[in-house]
């Protein structure tokens, strides 16, 4: 999808411009998304090395609970 300005984002969301902008700053300061400012413009993509890393967290605790679950099996044989 790339990088989109506001108004861009705005066309695929029905909500005002002013909620539109805090929710964009919160997804900002909690590096979801990555900003590029350019002069007056202003584009947001998705930080997807954020999701890849909380991918990489979800995919570890199943396969660390995977693991303990064949220990618990393999003790009670």
């Amino acid at each position: 999808m790339g990088e989109m300005s506001a108004g861009e984002l705005g066309k695929h969301f029905d909500i005002s411009g002013p909620s539109r902008t805090h929710h964009l700053s919160k997804l900002e300061a909690t590096d979801l998304v990555i900003v590029n400012r350019m002069c007056q413009r202003i584009n947001y993509s998705i930080n997807t090395s954020f999701f890849d890393d909380a991918a990489q967290f979800v995919i570890g605790f199943f396969q660390e609970k995977t693991e303990i679950e064949k220990k618990s099996i393999l003790l009670m044989h």
